[in-house]
């Protein structure tokens, strides 16, 4: 037995930033920016959830958990009924949802906040992923064809959503230490959900 993906879908915030105006924005707060050439920067197109003067500017913890909380909730809904639309499936067909984050932290996790707007069932198994930073689509991944191995017959739901632009800190601490490069401060990850089922591969 292995599992298939039956469909992909991804959304993204709707507020563009090119990769020049991302650097000349950056080099405000870190002026040895300016011997960095646009091209050698490797920004290329962001996309940001809010708008520059807000992202630059210093926030609390609470105005940082609503941002994310507001804009991760948005995105993941969006994403995953694409997903779903493709792969011709109901959310409430839908056995275990995984979601991974770790640009923000939410508790209940965010899946419970898309079951309100998508209607999974009530005795959905859910599983956040919150710790694995980069590597935790592909742990998702991996944990949704487990399940499938050992329950053929389920539908799994992966959702991945990241915005670090929310993140951001003018400290120079946070350059110096190599904790948070300005460059990486507008990757702006795609949120991004597949659908998968357990499907019997052919004998070889």
């Amino acid at each position: 037995m292995g599992s298939a993906i039956l469909s992909v879908a991804t959304s993204v915030p709707e507020r563009r930033l090119e990769g020049g105006e991302a650097l000349g924005h950056l080099r405000q707060f870190w002026p040895r920016l300016a011997k960095l050439a646009e091209a050698e920067a490797a920004i290329g197109v962001r996309y940001v959830c809010e708008p520059i003067e807000d992202l630059l500017r210093p926030r609390g913890l609470d105005a940082l958990r609503d941002s994310y909380m507001r804009h991760a909730r948005r995105l993941a809904v969006d994403a995953a009924g694409r997903a779903l639309d493709r792969a011709r499936v109901e959310a409430s067909e839908i056995d275990l949802v995984i979601t991974v984050s770790c640009t923000g932290y939410l508790v209940p996790s965010l899946d419970v906040y898309m079951s309100e707007d998508l209607g999974f069932r009530r005795d959905i198994v859910r599983l956040p992923i919150t710790e694995l930073g980069c590597s935790g689509g592909a742990a998702a991944i991996a944990a949704a064809h487990r399940h499938l191995v050992g329950f053929p017959d389920q539908k799994v739901l992966v959702v991945a959503v990241e915005l670090p632009s929310l993140n951001f800190h003018q400290s120079p601490r946070a350059w110096s230490s190599g904790t948070a490069p300005a460059p990486r401060c507008w990757r702006s990850r795609i949120p991004r959900s597949t659908v998968s089922r357990s499907s019997k591969l052919p004998r070889t």
